[in-house]
């Protein structure tokens, strides 16, 4: 049984520095300034193993300084996607976003859902959820002390507590769920192609309504024919070729 698990150890230790060489060489290139390998490496090291924020990050990175502003643009969202905490990815993610050539004014937003996504990118989905549980668990011990409380003083702290634990509940099961939203849902996609006539209907033939460039991002809505309608960040609504653009939380890319 000893040399059994002696020898499934030493397959492991040969073969993790396998899975990590691929992430490794990436770095290497990157420093060596070959960007065409280090997204190549980066990529292979995305196939080999579950996605992370630190190898998109690094993907994106190779991606701008080879000159693909779309593709860093897509990497850096992903990586915000699964890592919506980190300052770094945060900032160049804004930065490299700024390059872009469509100058689009957004839709306006309610303040307050505006406020919700910004505070919901404090923490991770799984801090969230924590940071919910624990709430939920100390309003429950406010309930116990407000009917089991043996004077008035702790029930009153047993109400007062419930209440403001309940809010801190409501509070980051909101968050946590816009939180969710953000690193789930499937809709929001970036342009990859670099010159884009948006089409009024799903067909080649159809009225050009405008012209767009890569890296902007756009909600997708219906597919057909080949064709997505989309709608871009001003409100307007058209149709592109399906491989004109890359859903940001299709994280198997």
């Amino acid at each position: 049984m000893r040399h059994k698990l002696l020898y499934i150890i030493s397959i492991l230790s040969v073969s993790l520095p396998l899975f990590a060489s691929s992430f490794e060489d990436g770095v290497v290139a990157y420093s060596d300034a070959d960007y065409p390998k280090a997204i190549e490496c980066f990529n292979k090291a995305l196939e080999e193993g579950a996605p992370t924020a630190e190898n998109y990050y690094n993907l994106a990175s190779a991606y701008y300084k080879n000159n693909d502003l779309p593709l860093a643009i897509l990497n850096f969202e992903r990586a915000y996607r699964i890592d919506p905490s980190d300052g770094d990815t945060r900032f160049n993610l804004e930065l490299v976003s700024s390059q872009i050539v469509d100058d689009m004014e957004p839709t306006p937003r309610l303040f307050l859902s505006q406020w919700f996504d910004q505070v919901s990118h404090w923490f991770s989905l799984f801090v969230w959820r924590v940071l919910g549980l624990i709430f939920f668990t100390l309003l429950m011990v406010g309930i116990f002390f407000y009917f089991r409380g043996r004077s008035i003083s702790q029930r009153q702290i047993g109400f007062y507590g419930g209440v403001v634990a309940l809010v801190l509940s409501v509070l980051t099961n909101i968050l946590a769920y816009r939180s969710y939203l953000f690193t789930h849902e499937d809709k929001e996609a970036i342009l990859i192609s670099s010159v884009l006539t948006v089409k009024s209907s799903p067909d080649a033939s159809a009225k050009d309504i405008v012209v767009v460039h890569g890296g902007l991002k756009v909600v997708t809505q219906q597919t057909l024919s080949g064709y997505t309608e989309i709608k871009l960040p001003d409100g307007t609504v058209g149709w592109v070729p399906n491989n004109t653009f890359e859903i940001i939380n299709n994280f198997t890319h």
